[in-house]
């Protein structure tokens, strides 16, 4: 069951939750964020897809629960250790956008808290395990989020 516990899963899981919410009713009937959400997504996607390159440009896995080869620190890892998930809240951003969902900050909250308690405190401890010598300085020079 480990291997499902993955962050596009749970990116699907916050997108069902906003479609819900529009089912629900909970959306505004407006549509001058679609162009903004629709940008949203695009450039959450292309984040992701930029730092899919790196990671494997960098020879390390790109799983949360794999075993760090290297500390990348270019490209998108210049501005933030963990651009991937970046992408994604752009994603679920850009969708709560276009949907005009109300509650979209609270979804994209417990989004960002969840990535953060069950894959990115992990994946720094595994960083700080592969790389003694160079991960504190590295999480000092890059910040997370």
């Amino acid at each position: 069951m480990k291997h499902l516990d993955v962050p596009p899963l749970w990116l699907l899981f916050h997108l069902l939750a906003l479609w819900l919410l529009v089912r629900a009713g909970l959306s505004a009937d407006v549509t001058w964020g679609r162009g903004p959400g629709l940008f949203l997504c695009a450039a959450g996607l292309g984040l992701i897809l930029w730092s899919g390159w790196h990671f494997r440009r960098g020879r390390t896995t790109i799983h949360p629960h794999g075993r760090p080869a290297a500390l990348l620190s270019d490209g998108p890892f210049r501005i933030n250790r963990n651009p991937i998930y970046t992408g994604m809240v752009l994603i679920l951003t850009g969708a709560g956008l276009y949907a005009a969902v109300w509650l979209t900050p609270v979804v994209v909250a417990s989004f960002v808290w969840l990535v953060t308690a069950r894959f990115i405190r992990p994946e720094e401890a595994a960083l700080r395990a592969a790389f003694p010598d160079t991960a504190d300085a590295y999480f000092a020079r890059i910040r997370r989020w």
